[in-house]
């Protein structure tokens, strides 16, 4: 759940608003520091609690869907909403696990 948590950080970074006055916009975008803070937080249970080959795969697994789900809100609709953010978090979770039941 905190690797997804995560993704909705990177879609924050990655995109700008697809409209300016959807709830979303004013949540703005992180700037690196906090941006990374908040990645660092996201990766830490995986890293602490999972063994360190798996957590590699679902951080980068997430990270991946992450990027993918970024493009394709881009080129369909310009950019973020609360909706993507949404699907940004429940896609990385879903990631995480199929990459841990995949490794078992």
């Amino acid at each position: 759940a905190a690797l997804g948590r995560g993704a909705t950080l990177g879609l924050l970074r990655l995109l700008p608003p697809a409209r300016p006055d959807g709830v979303a916009a004013g949540l703005g975008r992180p700037g690196h520091k906090p941006l990374l803070l908040g990645l660092l937080l996201a990766a830490l249970p995986a890293a602490l609690l999972l063994p360190p080959m798996a957590a590699m795969a679902a951080i980068l697994g997430t990270a991946l869907a992450t990027l993918l789900l970024a493009r394709l809100a881009g080129r369909q609709i310009g950019g973020q909403t609360g909706d993507v953010l949404g699907a940004g978090a429940v896609l990385g979770e879903c990631v995480a696990l199929t990459v841990l039941v995949a490794m078992r």
